[in-house]
């Protein structure tokens, strides 16, 4: 029988069920303010950020703002494809998030991507446009069906599962890369989604299903700077992700179905995801156009004058610790002609604070500071890289190839030499073939050890790893396994010749000594291994015009030397020292000469049309610049730039270049002036009949 005590306890777990039913129900959802003032918002993704951020856009337009706002108004309400080149600073993560906002706020889109570099850059937008949501009060005036629901939240993402509207779930989500607006009545935002993917992520197959059971695929998506500075270098990197953004990204929709959307990009690099997609003709769909900071420079007669005097005074000012002070007073005193005919984006755009008088100025001051990311990130036309000597491009240099496949030895080459570069999770290794009579040469095989699954890794990204390969050794012991087990595999590789059947083994494994942490064990290996004989240690010595070249270095008494090389005994053992930029040089002059002319270095014949990428990449991962001294010595110095790509696949191919010389190897050239010296110096003879 039921019990009193029963009865209360039924009717007290009844009380605070309703109460918390109540504390979770978030109506009645508030009036919009003003719905005159909302239609007209609709209409105008300008007069939504005027009116709903003012904060954020305290500045007039410039033209180009209101050129890039009405493309984005037709991408969110026609289903147009742009993609924007912006100037640094223009504002345009805030108008990006503005535009997918007004275009979600209004029912414009039901589900929006946002797509950056990477999954982290797209969140940190998403979360620019959370705090918009939760903070701006004329949002919630204005749009209170999406937004007060976010705003009864309180920041407590965990509320989101039990939220209700007049007793029903609202199935808002506010937590983690997505966020869904609440389902409700008669709102244009009800139930729409906002999700944030990387652009080398996996983006195929996003779809939600709504609480109506409608499943629903994207919409619309927005592309925010979809490279870094370091893919922007990479040919393989740029490919991958315009085959990202031209198949998966326009393909989100599904079967049958469009998608629209627009992209703001930066070039960084000729040849760049961003440059493409703005070339119209490659990428028509696109519709791309490029604005730049500076349209036009003065043309008065004395203004480069004026502004070489303007820099000169922005220099000491700056060493002076006095800013911008003096300049701006010259600034102010020669305006007129230093002005003249000139034309700036953006008028408003200039540091008042700093002192500074106009964007024209501003511009300046920015160019002055780093001429080539001025010319890159403001301008939007990067500077190719202004080198003193020639070298072939990646697109040239992967398909300069043989006839020979893998493996296989040319008829006419006579030396084998292989190379190991040392990294502390890979050994990148390189064998090549040479002609000593005229330093001809050809890669018969390169790689890593442990041997990648994949043909295009990376030195951060590579599946295996040393310390997978062998567990629980230290770094030391990695490296010595490591050496040896690789040292076993290219002693025991032998290359055959075609229609013959003569097969050579390599003559020389380098070995790159230099790898600070290990030196010590990578020189006992080339003692204790069983190969030792074969094997030689490097150390790579970055001379500069400064220093005195190798070739004119004294031998002491044991050794050896080269024009590019000195092998000095060690312990019982040899070790070679290097001039790494003049190695460099010599191998890039090699790779210069076409193929069938004597000294030409080139790929063995791949299997497929993108196999050398990675090593094409690596080759020219260095840039070589001429540096000239006092007394009018000059040299090639090799650098990497800031990114640090990798290049241990290009220290490999110098080093065997190195190697092929310490064996005997010289260019032709060389050959032949040697030989008209010795025969000179023979005594003539008299041709008896």
């Amino acid at each position: 029988m039921t019990t009193d005590y029963d009865r209360r306890k039924d009717r007290e777990r009844q009380r605070q069920a309703d109460k918390s039913r109540e504390g979770r129900d978030i109506g009645p959802i508030p009036k919009c303010s003003n719905s005159k003032l909302v239609a007209k918002l609709k209409k105008s993704l300008r007069l939504f950020c005027e009116t709903c951020l003012p904060g954020r856009f305290k500045l007039k337009w410039s033209k180009d703002h209101l050129k890039a706002l009405d493309k984005i108004e037709r991408a969110v309400i026609a289903g147009d494809l742009f993609a924007l080149a912006m100037p640094r600073g223009s504002g345009k993560t805030t108008i990006i998030s503005a535009a997918v906002m007004w275009a979600i706020l209004h029912g414009y889109r039901r589900y929006a991507v946002l797509i950056g570099s990477d999954r982290d850059a797209a969140q940190r937008l998403l979360a620019g446009i959370k705090v918009e949501l939760e903070t701006n009060d004329k949002l919630l005036e204005l749009y209170p069906e999406a937004v007060h629901p976010i705003r009864t939240l309180e920041g407590k993402a965990n509320k989101a599962t039990g939220q209700l509207l007049d007793g029903k779930r609202t199935y808002i989500e506010w937590k983690g890369p997505r966020i869904v607006f609440a389902t409700v009545p008669n709102s244009p935002a009800s139930g729409a989604i906002i999700e944030t993917y990387g652009i080398t992520g996996r983006i195929r197959g996003a779809q939600f299903t709504r609480a109506d059971g409608e499943l629903a695929r994207p919409d619309f998506f927005m592309l925010d700077d979809p490279q870094t500075d370091r893919s922007a270098r990479s040919l393989s990197q740029v490919t991958r992700r315009l085959n990202s953004i031209s198949g998966t990204v326009l393909g989100l929709a599904g079967p049958g179905e469009s998608i629209s959307g627009f992209a703001t990009v930066t070039v960084i690099e000729p040849g760049d995801v961003a440059d493409q997609l703005l070339d119209r003709d490659k990428y028509p769909d696109w519709q791309g156009e490029r604005f730049k900071l500076v349209y036009a420079w003065p043309t008065h007669p004395s203004a480069v004058d004026h502004w070489e005097r303007y820099q000169t005074f922005r220099s000491e000012g700056m060493k002076l610790g006095r800013g911008l002070a003096d300049c701006t007073a010259y600034y102010a005193d020669h305006r007129t002609e230093m002005d003249y005919g000139s034309h700036v984006a953006w008028d408003e755009r200039f540091d008042k604070k700093k002192g500074e008088l106009s964007a024209l100025q501003h511009a300046y001051n920015l160019r002055f500071a780093s001429p080539l990311t001025f010319e890159a990130e403001y301008q939007n036309q990067p500077v190719p890289p202004d080198l003193d000597v020639e070298v072939l491009p990646v697109e040239i240099l992967e398909k300069k190839v043989s006839g020979h496949p893998r493996r296989e030895l040319p008829q006419m080459c006579d030396l084998v030499t292989a190379f190991i570069d040392v990294q502390g999770n890979l050994l990148y290794w390189m064998v090549c073939a040479w002609e000593s009579a005229t330093f001809s040469g050809q890669v018969l095989d390169y790689g890593a050890w442990p041997q990648q699954t994949s043909q295009y890794f990376t030195l951060r990204g590579a599946s295996k790893t040393l310390s997978r390969v062998y567990p629980r050794k230290g770094l030391e012991a990695r490296i010595r396994q490591g050496l040896w087990d690789l040292i076993d595999h290219l002693s025991a590789a032998r290359y055959p010749t075609r229609g013959r059947e003569r097969s050579e083994r390599v003559d020389l494994i380098g070995i790159d000594a230099a790898w600070g942490p290990s030196t010590e064990t990578i020189q006992k290996v080339a003692i204790e291994h069983p190969r030792a004989a074969w094997l030689v240690p490097c150390f790579g010595r970055g001379l500069g015009p400064s220093d005195a070249p190798m070739a004119e270095w004294k031998p002491k008494e044991g050794e050896r030397k080269g024009d590019m090389w000195i092998l000095r005994p060690s312990n019982g053992s040899k070790h070679l020292v290097v001039d790494s930029n003049a190695v460099k040089s010599f191998t890039n002059q090699r790779l210069n000469v076409a193929i069938g002319d004597p000294g030409s270095l080139c790929l063995f014949k791949p299997q497929l049309t993108t196999e050398h990428r990675m090593v094409a990449e690596q080759w020219r991962a260095e840039q070589p610049k001429t540096v000239s001294i006092a007394g009018g010595r000059s040299g090639e110095v090799w650098t990497l730039p800031p990114s640090k790509p990798d290049n241990h696949l290009w220290d490999t191919l110098c080093g065997c270049a190195v190697l092929a010389s310490l064996r005997g190897a010289k260019l032709a050239e060389l050959q032949t002036r040697a030989a008209t010296r010795k025969q000179q110096r023979r005594p003539k003879r008299t041709l008896k009949i």
